[in-house]
């Protein structure tokens, strides 16, 4: 270890990912600047009281926070007054626009810069969203594009893109409300499509283009990475919960039967042998011990899974497509999120996408056990290797406008940072 290091008094943060099947909680130490990042305690429950990412029910959500928390603790072997967290309710979503402001003094100051990010968070926050994220993409003055940094560079109005990440409020205070009831503070609001995106991808694939969907229980966020940044990401109400749902009610069964027939069985890899084999359940019934046991073939119950996923991939297409960014992301899709592990779920997103997929797990890290670096956990991974930037302050609200050409700007941008 360098001097350096040595002097530098390593960082404790737990990491908190509230999800509709699980909560997640990782405790992380980074010991020194451009260090990576090392786990050292991990917990994770079951989550009862969480519908399609919003809180339904204090008491069930707040005891898997603590279970989770207390599990990490435990191995850590550190007691943690505060989380950062992640947020994939409120319909969180992320949306690039234009912004100007004037130049004070003829030239371009820190002031200036200042005030047109102010401007940039009071047109984000316009209908009474969250702000959780706001990143200047370029800089412009009097319409001719500049360096990243335009301090000292003459003009009258300064001009940028800007991407932001919003949420309805509600809902996240909601959430937060959760993990203040099991005595703990909110440091930092992680978007999830962002933490994800960047623990189920490299950075070489975000540079080139990449789409990111991940399928968890409740939910699935479509996140959209060109030239390094997010630049659009959405959440639908659907996942991995819905093919349960589906599962039961085309078979009559129970909910918990269901998702053992889906954990066992389920696929959409098909072979002709699946219109013989056979899957027994039981079927519903008020006493579990009383259920007559039923069959169905391997191909009905692919049937009632590819109904549903092909449904979920055309509301995926559909954000896709109205982001307008198809055309500039040159990598493949990535499919992360415990649903993703359903067998031939890549084939049939490559049939319906027309481009290639990937199923992509948690990107390791030091000290993350192995049952961690899967899927279901690419979330609260990728918090670890993201910087927390914004946090529950309120900003000024002040007036901006869209600038001319907007689309137009943007579209050469993205073709100089394919």
């Amino acid at each position: 270890m360098s001097p350096s290091h040595a002097r530098h008094k390593p960082t404790i943060a737990g990491l908190l990912d509230i999800g509709t099947a699980k909560t997640a909680c990782l405790i992380v130490e980074c010991s020194a600047p451009g260090v990576p990042t090392r786990v050292i305690g991990c917990g994770v429950s079951p989550t009862r009281g969480l519908k399609a990412g919003v809180v339904v029910e204090m008491d069930g959500v707040e005891q898997a926070v603590r279970s989770a928390v207390g599990e990490a603790e435990v191995q850590a072997q550190v007691t943690l007054d505060d989380v950062a967290l992640s947020v994939a309710c409120g319909r969180v979503r992320a949306a690039t626009f234009a912004a100007d402001s004037p130049i004070q003094r003829y030239t371009v100051s820190e002031e200036d810069v200042s005030r047109l990010m102010q401007a940039g968070r009071a047109f984000a926050e316009k209908d009474g969203r969250l702000l959780l994220g706001l990143e200047r993409i370029n800089a412009r003055v009097d319409g001719v594009p500049c360096s990243a940094e335009p301090g000292g560079v003459a003009g009258r109005t300064l001009s940028a893109d800007l991407v932001a990440i919003t949420a309805d409020e509600p809902p996240v205070r909601n959430l937060m409300h959760v993990v203040e009831r099991a005595y703990l503070g909110t440091t930092a609001l992680i978007p999830a499509p962002l933490a994800t995106g960047i623990g189920a991808t490299r950075p070489e694939a975000r540079q080139q283009g990449v789409i990111v969907v991940d399928i968890g229980a409740g939910t699935t966020l479509v996140s959209m990475f060109i030239g390094g940044r997010l630049l659009a990401a959405d959440v639908i109400p659907v996942g991995g919960n819905h093919i349960t749902f589906d599962i039961a009610r085309g078979l009559r069964t129970s909910v918990l039967e269901a998702e053992r027939i889906k954990k066992e069985c389920g696929t959409l890899a098909r072979s002709a042998h699946d219109a013989q084999a056979l899957v027994a359940y039981a079927g519903a019934a008020v006493e579990p011990e009383a259920a007559q046991m039923f069959e169905t073939t391997r191909w009905a119950l692919s049937d009632i899974i590819e109904h549903r996923v092909s449904g979920l991939f055309a509301h995926v297409s559909e954000r896709i497509l109205r982001s307008g960014l198809a055309p500039y992301v040159q990598g493949p899709m990535v499919l992360t999120g415990g649903s993703s592990l359903l067998p031939g779920i890549a084939d049939t997103a490559f049939a319906i996408f027309g481009r290639p997929v990937e199923v992509s797990a948690a990107h390791p890290l030091p000290g993350l056990p192995a049952e961690f670096a899967t899927p279901a956990f690419a979330t609260v991974a990728g918090m670890a290797m993201v910087r927390p930037q914004f946090s529950m302050r309120s900003a000024r609200r002040e007036g901006t406008r869209d600038a001319s050409g907007y689309l137009q700007r943007m579209g050469r941008w993205l073709r100089r940072s394919s």
